[in-house]
């Protein structure tokens, strides 16, 4: 018994869909690329008038004050006056300069320029971040104070 097969030839698609897919693709790798490799945004610092300044500084040098007599009276922990002091002096140079430092991490912080507040971020990293808080806060909020104090 002899078998006869008989092949068909081959389905034949259309190029078209499979043309139009690869240039949606690559289209759209441009476009990403291009959104990619925007240039960022330089921060312009505004100084405020001097008079504005000069109550800045009073506002948060009293807020550091009460902070101060929190510590010294044990109503907060070391850990939590050193999330408070941080917040503090991002608060004031973000008022003072329109930089919203408030969101920045130590490496953005020190892209900026401006190493009084670089040092003082990063001295509050390890006892605001570390399983165990051993810094030395009356220590730190003289120095924060320092810095507001000597602001231009």
């Amino acid at each position: 018994m002899q078998v006869q097969t008989e092949l068909r030839p081959p389905f034949h698609y259309s190029s078209t869909p499979t043309i139009i897919c690869s240039a949606i693709l690559i289209c759209g790798l441009i476009i990403l690329l291009l959104l990619m490799h925007k240039k960022p945004i330089k921060q312009v610092v505004k100084t405020p008038k001097k008079k504005d300044l000069s109550e800045l500084k009073k506002e948060y040098l009293d807020k550091i004050g009460t902070l101060k007599s929190d510590v010294t009276s044990n109503k907060i922990t070391s850990r939590r006056a050193y999330q408070i002091l941080s917040g503090l002096i991002r608060g004031f140079i973000f008022e003072a300069t329109n930089i919203r430092v408030q969101y920045y991490t130590l490496q953005q912080i020190e892209t900026l320029k401006m190493a009084s507040l670089t040092e003082l971020i990063r001295e509050y990293y390890n006892p605001e971040f570390a399983a165990k808080s051993n810094g030395n806060i009356a220590k730190s909020i003289e120095k924060t104070a320092e810095v507001i104090k000597k602001w231009t």
